[in-house]
């Protein structure tokens, strides 16, 4: 069964002398990767060329219906950027420019039937990388370290575990373990700018300095950070009520009685002597009579005839607030002084020499595991690196060395 093993590396000078190394020992060149950031173009001297737009389109277009090892294949014979050792300038989402050679390459522009949008994390999941791991690998990237990775059965990945050990391959878990301490929270952000030149020198000192802390013995400051809930009120309109007011015409009818004087003139004919009294009259003079009538006077008075009254009532009531606050909790176990780290070739190694160890020979797992566990622990002080860590790892290497004899 075929495995992928990675490492991290300072610079691509490093990941060069490495994949020579593999070479000269008889991995395939197309089962070698080396990728690392170029946004800022420190790599582009060793850049063969740049990919384009067209190149994924075309590439993606004439290859639409292959199968993955024809696609690396192809990418191995030049179909696209030249020959499978040549480095490539790709357009990584969350990486932006990365130079790359190798293998990988497919997965990373999508030509085996995958989307770029991916990523770098995306397609070392897809190489078979545990999504833990590859998450500390590409924050590695992101970091400025150069990452080679290479494909290899089950017999040869030892060896090939082995020389890049021996090549400079960087411990990953420690470099995570000082990110941590400066803030890291596990997660690879997509988002987060590529280190600058200062940002990769200041990081590698401080790696330096953190280590040389640890090794001396001295103290190394690890923030508990602890949040608070804080509960506040501020007032915010829930609602209310407009009362407008508006003059409105109403017709109104009334029936009012009017008196009205009206002069009538009426004669007569008379024959009759004429008396005293028709004799005062019997002279020039004038009679006047004055009429009167009502005529209707209209008078508005306003008067209150109802009052509408506005006001609010205050309420009070109790809200209760539920959330969840985070904090750095910190382990402390026995003075790391003290303690013999195993590295990741101590493990694979560890497992190897048990088949040839008498104590075990001869034997199944089942029956020498707690055995092995209590010289594991005798010889790491069951301190940094725990059995239940690692024990999965020395089982792998102690199986594929028995299959080996």
């Amino acid at each position: 069964m075929a495995k992928t093993i990675v490492g991290l590396y300072n610079s691509y000078d490093e990941a060069n002398r490495v994949r020579d190394a593999l070479v000269n020992a008889g991995v395939d060149r197309a089962d070698i990767s080396v990728l690392a950031a170029n946004s800022d173009e420190r790599y582009s001297e060793y850049v063969d060329r740049t990919l384009t737009e067209d190149d994924y389109d075309a590439y993606r277009t004439t290859n639409a219906a292959d199968d993955s090892s024809a696609v690396e294949g192809a990418v191995a014979g030049g179909l696209i950027g030249g020959v499978g050792a040549a480095l490539l300038a790709i357009l990584v989402p969350g990486l932006g420019t990365l130079a790359a050679s190798g293998w990988l390459v497919a997965g990373l522009v999508g030509l085996a039937g995958g989307a770029i949008a991916g990523g770098l994390l995306g397609a070392l999941v897809d190489a078979g990388i545990n999504e833990e791991d590859a998450v500390v690998y590409s924050e590695g990237v992101r970091r400025g370290y150069v990452l080679v990775s290479v494909r290899a059965d089950d017999a040869n990945a030892q060896n090939v575990a082995t020389l890049m050990n021996q090549h400079g391959a960087l411990n990953v878990d420690q470099r995570a373990d000082y990110w941590r301490s400066e803030g890291w929270d596990d997660n690879y952000d997509a988002d987060a700018a590529v280190y600058s030149r200062d940002e990769i020198e200041r990081e590698r000192t401080g790696y330096t300095n953190y280590m040389s802390t640890l090794e001396e013995g001295g103290d190394v400051a690890i923030p508990v950070i602890e949040e608070e809930l804080r509960v506040g009120k501020r007032k915010v309109e829930t609602g209310g009520v407009r009362v407008e007011t508006k003059v409105t015409d109403t017709p109104v009818e009334e029936d009012v009685t009017l008196t009205e004087e009206k002069v009538r003139v009426k004669r007569k004919a008379v024959d009759r002597p004429v008396d005293a009294a028709d004799l005062d009259t019997f002279e020039e003079g004038v009679v006047e009579i004055r009429t009167s009538a009502e005529e209707v006077v209209v008078d508005k008075q306003a008067r209150v005839v109802e009052e509408v009254s506005i006001s609010k009532d205050v309420e009070q009531r109790t809200e209760t607030v539920r959330d969840s606050v985070r904090r750095t909790d910190v382990d402390v176990v026995e003075d790391v002084a003290k303690r013999t780290v195993a590295t990741d070739w101590d493990v694979d190694r560890y497992g190897y020499d048990l088949v040839r160890d008498n104590r075990f020979a001869g034997r199944e797992w089942n029956d020498v595991e707690a055995d092995v566990r209590r010289d594991w622990e005798g010889r790491y002080g069951g301190g940094d690196t725990l059995w239940d860590d690692v024990k999965d790892s020395v089982h792998h290497a102690w199986v594929s060395a028995k299959n080996a004899l």
